[in-house]
């Protein structure tokens, strides 16, 4: 929204970028707790899933965001926050339940095996 308000095209640029290095940031730490959560046995179809989905989402953003957003800018901004909010809403108990066992465990179980992939090759 403040890119109509800034002083020139650099600056706009500028905005830009940084606001998509704070978007992929952000993607990176939604997707590691996600991994963590989700069952490594459904884990093959929530990633075969994800692609489509953001490709459909993509594809009505495209096709009926100009038409939204001329209608009026409370009734676009109620209808985006819904379809945002109620996914968030139905997997809202994974963000407040722990992951399967404890992230320690599973770092130091990840730091173990690689030291001791580096001893099998010192040995060999």
């Amino acid at each position: 929204m403040s890119l109509l308000w800034l002083p020139n095209f650099y600056a706009a640029m500028a905005v830009m970028f940084t606001i998509g290095i704070m978007e992929s940031a952000g993607y990176v730490l939604y997707y590691a707790e996600l991994q963590i959560r989700i069952p490594r046995s459904v884990m093959g179809y929530y990633y075969a899933a994800l692609i489509p989905i953001g490709d459909a989402c993509m594809f009505l953003g495209s096709a009926f965001g100009a038409w939204l957003a001329s209608t009026s800018i409370s009734a676009a901004a109620m209808i985006v926050a819904s379809v945002m909010g109620i996914p968030m809403l139905l997997t809202a108990r994974w963000y407040f339940t722990p992951p399967p066992g404890d992230i320690s465990e599973t770092v130091s179980m990840r730091d173990g095996s690689k030291s001791a992939e580096r001893r099998e090759e010192h040995e060999a």
